[in-house]
């Protein structure tokens, strides 16, 4: 590892002014200072593309030993951090089914349970009207408990601080019933008929009973992870800069976007060191290409659909292929970048308009929020070098962009 550190930071430190693929060079008043920390910079990138290579898989971020990762490394920076766990469903139910001793009982899932299967000793349980619990050590257990005026997803919440593997409720009246816990729970819940629960409480007080939840996902729903990071400025206005957390289909075989995700680290990074105008804040967007499932709930959830605030979005993808490197805009900021009034950037094309449909930056942009895409397309990380020119453009491109207000024209 410290021999291939050395040989890409000197491959940086000799490189020309434009790469073989046509990158142009990036002019800063503060190039001195970029070259200075290049090496601790370059030597943090390879490791961290290392690391994340090594624990990329073609499997939901969410609960992955990537996601863990990532999130550890953006909370060991100079950062206010959050992980925001979520659902987007339609108004279809997730597909759940119940057995107890090997038995089937008929069952409906609750919407935004957690999609899981586990097992473990069916155990009753009382919610009273303030919403205690009463019963004995749930611990490991499946809860057996009645529906009654606490809402699912407090009883869930509740039961699963007590230690519950997963919460099946029983009507207080004949039939299934359709429900929702308005949140994602960290443990599956369901719900059974009247008839169905009365007969597991006598059959409880005479026998043990192992149950088995399995909860799948809701049809053309999705359950995902966000995390965000966030640098405050001296003005309460934001600029979000965010990468996708999962990939284009089929570059799994390049490792998906890691690259990404070891770049907006290495941009929080640099972000903590700077005097900043604006209040920066960084995303690591779930499901962007399988229908930008991250940024909308983001929108919705987060932001509550008010983008005042946001004067740009910029937008990543893919940082480190061995491809040219790419950057579209909205006029304005086009206009800004290419030189109409840009201090810190130049030599760098800036086409207007490329990027639309591509990324998370559509969602704001929908809301009138300037836009910054950058990619350079799915492709092995050939080298360092082309992930640490992405590191200088973007910072040099926030550095100009933390000079603009946006206005109401833009």
């Amino acid at each position: 590892m410290a021999a291939g550190v050395a040989a890409a930071c000197q491959k940086l430190e000799t490189s020309p002014d434009s790469d073989s693929q046509g990158l142009s060079r990036v002019a800063s008043s503060q190039a001195p200072a970029r070259a200075h920390d290049s090496r601790g910079r370059v030597e943090r990138m390879v490791q961290k593309l290392s690391t994340y290579k090594s624990l990329a898989r073609d499997v939901p971020f969410r609960g992955s030993a990537l996601s863990s990762e990532v999130a550890r490394d953006l909370f060991s920076l100079d950062a206010m951090v959050s992980m925001h766990p979520f659902s987007s469903f339609t108004t279809e139910l997730p597909i759940a089914k119940f057995w107890v001793n090997g038995e089937p009982i008929s069952s409906r899932g609750l919407m935004h349970s957690l999609a899981t299967k586990t097992r473990g000793p069916l155990k009753p349980a009382e919610v009273d009207s303030d919403g205690n619990i009463q019963a004995g050590n749930l611990l490991g257990s499946v809860v057996l408990v009645e529906r009654g005026p606490i809402p699912f997803g407090e009883v869930v919440d509740r039961l699963s601080e007590q230690g519950a593997l997963a919460v099946v409720f029983y009507d207080h009246r004949p039939g299934l019933v359709y429900g929702t816990l308005l949140q994602p729970s960290q443990i599956p819940a369901l719900v059974i008929s009247q008839e169905a629960g009365q007969m597991l409480l006598s059959r409880i007080s005479v026998e043990s009973i192992e149950a088995i939840v399995d909860i799948g996902v809701a049809p053309r729903s999705f359950q995902g992870l966000n995390l965000t990071a966030v640098c405050p400025g001296e003005s309460k206005r934001r600029i979000l800069v965010s990468t996708p957390a999962d990939a284009v289909r089929g570059s799994m075989f390049y490792g998906g976007n890691v690259d990404g995700l070891v770049l907006i680290r290495e941009l929080v990074r640099w972000c903590g060191e700077q005097e900043r105008s604006h209040t920066f804040e960084f995303n690591v967007f779930d499901g962007t290409h399988s229908g930008y499932f991250g940024s909308r709930w983001h929108m919705g959830s987060v932001l509550g659909n008010t983008t005042d605030h946001i004067d740009e979005v910029v937008t990543f993808d893919r940082p480190g292929s061995d491809l040219p490197l790419r950057i579209g805009a909205t006029k304005t900021l086009a206009d800004l970048l290419n030189g109409s009034g840009g201090q810190n950037f130049n030599g760098i094309s800036v086409s207007e308009g490329f990027g639309v449909g591509r990324g998370d930056h559509d969602v704001f942009a929908a809301k009138g929020v300037p836009f910054v895409f950058a990619e350079r397309g799915v492709g092995p990380v050939a080298n360092i070098e082309r992930l640490s020119r992405s590191f200088d453009v973007l910072s040099v491109l926030l550095e100009t962009l933390d000079t603009r207000v946006r206005s109401s024209k833009s």
